[in-house]
């Protein structure tokens, strides 16, 4: 019974990550009709051969020629004649650094993975900003508009979105470790020892010794080769347990990430933006399972975030034009 929507107004972002989560946003917006406007890429990572199996846009060849991120979202995008893409093999911060002046950033995208990540673009002080985390049993989604609310790291100062969190996580659930070791072995490249093999043997239903090519090389190490990450576990009738790739978790999250960018260029689409005047300041979704709801806008400030200091706000409302007296209220 709904309309039928408008078409797509002129986009102005920058997306920051052009993995599994910036290439499904890639990925949908190349399926959008006469996508016009700009957009600037920034990754500095190449395409490895693991990608073509947990990101929708990732191919075997751009793989096999280990092509740059940034790169194949251009190309992706190459068709639409009408959209500028700029590539750029670099974080946010260098490419603003690159710059001859302080950049006015438009709306950024961001789809990288760890906190440290976010909070240097943060730091660059962009005035709207949509965030894009996903775990194993979440996806999450959020807008801001710096000033107004809580900021991007705010919102996961105290959460587990960040991509070392997840992973100390997903290692402590297949190995039997508990989760604050695992942080001291990855985090101190701490040799595995007989013991700790043993243990995850056991945990994993291993024969004795399977692992013992592992022994005096890191948690991360066997993590890379032998445990699960990115993928689900898959029980057969038989008993037999397999991996498979899970890339619906990070589409799913790249398309909504893409949605947030299609409403925030469109102005009758504008009221449906997610952020502190839309319908939440985050959505958040189990690809598992039918559960889903927004995370409401007066979601408390980090204490320790730094959003609010006066002299960033001074520079944010030189930089955007602002009335610092409508920032500080």
């Amino acid at each position: 019974a709904d309309p039928v929507p408008p078409s797509i107004g002129t986009l102005d972002d920058l997306l920051a990550g052009a993995g599994s989560v910036g290439g499904a946003a890639v990925y949908t917006m190349a399926f959008e009709p006469d996508l016009a406007g700009s957009l600037v890429v920034c990754d500095p990572q190449h395409l490895e051969a693991t990608n073509p199996y947990r990101s929708i846009l990732a191919t075997a060849d751009a793989a096999s020629q280990t092509v740059a991120k940034a790169t194949e979202a251009r190309d992706a995008l190459a068709h639409h004649t009408l959209l500028r893409v700029d590539p750029h093999v670099r974080t946010v911060a260098d490419w603003e650094a690159a710059q001859p002046a302080q950049p006015r950033l438009p709306v950024v995208l961001v789809a990288v993975d760890s906190r440290e990540a976010r909070e240097a673009i943060q730091d660059s002080l962009p005035l709207e900003v949509v965030n894009a985390a996903a775990a194993p049993d979440l996806v999450a989604v959020s807008g801001h508009r710096t000033g107004t609310g809580p900021c991007m790291c705010c919102l996961h100062m105290a959460e587990v979105l960040d991509g070392h969190t997840i992973r100390n996580r997903l290692i402590a659930a297949q190995t039997g470790i508990d989760q604050r070791i695992v942080n001291e072995l990855r985090v101190q490249a701490r040799p595995l020892d007989e013991h700790t093999l043993r243990q995850i043997e056991g945990h994993r239903g291993l024969r004795t010794g399977a692992l013992d090519l592992y022994r005096g090389r890191t948690l991360d190490d066997l993590n890379a080769a032998e445990l699960l990450y990115g993928e689900s576990v898959v029980e057969t009738s038989s008993g037999t347990r397999v991996a498979v790739a899970s890339p619906f978790v990070t589409a799913l999250a790249g398309a909504l990430l893409a949605g947030e960018a299609f409403k925030r260029a469109t102005p009758d689409l504008a009221s449906y933006a997610l952020g502190p005047t839309g319908p939440g300041i985050q959505y958040r979704e189990n690809p598992e399972t039918p559960k889903h709801g927004y995370l409401d806008s007066v979601t408390a400030r980090a204490p320790a975030c730094l959003c609010r200091s006066v002299r960033r706000l001074r520079i944010l409302a030189e930089l955007h034009g602002l009335d610092l007296a409508d920032l500080t209220a």
